[in-house]
């Protein structure tokens, strides 16, 4: 089978992006059950990400948190919700070849590999989405960490400092 594309450069990147949000998925979950009943958590595991990280915004300020943490986790969230829209991206559209719009910065290149929307108004380059799962994978590990600390910290009666991601 001819390939057009490099799709074996991708895939290990995608991978990356993806097993991130996982992380940042399961963490949300777990900084909504620290707020939440068990038969809340079964319906709001259902929702759609936007509306668990909206739902998670809003009751942050009920939550006893320092001004610092409580910074540090609406950063990390709004992180996540700029980062959805990567993902989105590269899950409901396809790996292709398209024309290279010159803008007079490379005359040689005629196509680029990339991830185009069907709408055409966003694209991203393999190089763009290796920055983007390097980010990803900092802020699941970040908001992962958190979710660890803050949970330890219930647990053990004090709130911990949380650490802001590089």
């Amino acid at each position: 089978m001819v390939r057009l594309t490099r799709d074996d450069q991708w895939a290990p990147v995608i991978g990356r992006l993806f097993i991130a949000f996982g992380v940042m998925e399961s963490a949300i979950n777990e900084l909504l059950r620290q707020q939440c009943s068990d038969q809340q958590m079964k319906f709001l595991v259902s929702l759609q990400l936007k509306q668990r990280l909206d739902l998670l915004r809003s009751i942050l300020p009920e939550r006893n948190l320092s001004d610092w943490n409580r910074k540090v986790l609406l950063d990390l969230l709004n992180e996540v919700s700029h980062l959805a829209k990567t993902r989105n991206l590269v899950a409901h559209n396809p790996l292709t070849l398209s024309r290279f719009k010159n803008d007079g910065s490379a005359k040689d290149k005629l196509w680029e590999e990339v991830i185009v929307a069907e709408s055409g108004d966003r694209r991203i380059t393999l190089e763009a989405l290796r920055v983007a799962a390097d980010r990803a994978s900092t802020v699941a590990e970040a908001l992962h960490a958190s979710w660890i600390e803050l949970d330890l910290g219930v647990m053990e009666g004090k709130e911990p400092e949380l650490m802001r991601p590089c």
